[in-house]
């Protein structure tokens, strides 16, 4: 089984110091230290421009943990908005604005190291504006739920790949694995497996993606 890890971390702008201390204590630095020891683990992550700001301050080492992960090949960047909008809801002005502040906060931080060619639209939302100018801004790909496929669970074949008309590949991740790490029955590495090995084989490409926070914050242990 191949199988890619998506984790999306994010915190609304201005947030409470406390909150974002205790979320960094609990899951970003965690997440950070595991992969610096373990260079072979390889994820794909999404780190808001809204986020990215506040780490600046007092947590910054989650940041230069980041980039040197990134810088030695085992972070791929998504790109995304700044600020968390839902896109299908908001002037395609706006979201071009969004996702080009996105960049610029994060190119700012990460330098060479932020060089994404996947997009992840905020809460997986999306529609064919959306679609379009992710496509104009030139990435390659965009990151949705299984269920925007066909409005249903367990249709799409991870062994294709999908593109729009335009050329833009869709990534669908897979819901019930990765909603997986938030059941109580895998709270341990075997637990995840034996879970997954229900229905997964070594043919099959897995692809799981969720918020970052579910590991050690909302999900301790």
């Amino acid at each position: 089984m191949q199988w890619a890890n998506v984790f999306h971390i994010y915190q609304p702008p201005q947030w409470d110091p406390e909150v974002l201390k205790k979320v960094a204590r609990e899951a970003y630095r965690p997440l950070a230290k595991a992969l610096l020891s373990h260079p072979h683990i390889k994820i794909t992550l999404n780190i808001s421009g809204s986020l990215t700001e506040q780490l600046t301050h007092n947590h910054s080492d989650i940041l230069d943990a980041f980039r040197v992960c990134a810088e030695r090949g085992q972070i791929e960047f998504l790109g995304s908005a700044a600020y968390h909008p839902l896109l299908p809801l908001i002037p395609k002005k706006e979201i071009v604005r969004q996702i080009l502040l996105n960049t610029k906060i994060n190119r700012k931080i990460f330098g060479k190291a932020w060089k994404p060619k996947g997009f992840y639209p905020p809460e997986l939302a999306f529609n064919a504006k959306v679609l379009s100018v992710v496509r104009r801004l030139g990435f390659d790909y965009i990151l949705v739920d299984e269920i925007g496929f066909a409005k249903k669970w367990d249709v799409v074949d991870y062994q294709t790949r999908y593109e729009t008309p335009n050329g833009l590949g869709v990534i669908f991740r897979n819901r019930e694995a990765s909603d997986a790490f938030l059941e109580t029955s895998t709270s341990t590495t075997e637990g995840f497996m034996k879970e997954i090995d229900k229905e997964f084989n070594e043919e099959v490409i897995l692809v799981t993606a969720l918020d970052g926070e579910n590991l050690g914050h909302h999900r301790h242990g």
